[in-house]
């Protein structure tokens, strides 16, 4: 993968996860910082959630760290202590969702809503 190929493959998952919340602004600004790796698996986890309502993140913080060990357990298949940079990824996760604590859309309900 060529770095311009890269950089464009960032960009677009930024995008794609700023048009998922309900504040763009500070979304974007959040998920710039970020690299491509954890970018990647915040977008797993919404792909996750569209096919398992069980990980749909729910109200207040302590709910969504809930859903994120889930998602997390389950990507892994055990359900044993995540690696420092598993744990790293699910507390910028919660941290992203934290920020629209409104709840997230998912891609269904965009589709329901054209």
């Amino acid at each position: 993968m060529t770095k311009s190929s890269s950089v464009h493959d960032r960009s677009d998952l930024v995008h794609a996860l700023t048009v998922l919340t309900s504040n763009h602004a500070r979304s974007r600004r959040f998920l710039e910082g970020l690299s491509t790796n954890e970018l990647h698996y915040i977008a797993e986890f919404f792909g996750a959630t569209t096919l398992d309502p069980e990980l749909r993140p729910r109200k207040g913080r302590t709910a969504i760290a809930r859903r994120i060990e889930m998602f997390q357990s389950k990507s892994t298949g055990s359900a044993e202590t995540p690696s420092f940079s598993a744990s790293n990824k699910m507390i910028l996760l919660l941290e992203f969702l934290s920020l629209n604590e409104a709840k997230p859309r998912t891609m269904s309900a965009q589709v329901g809503a054209a």
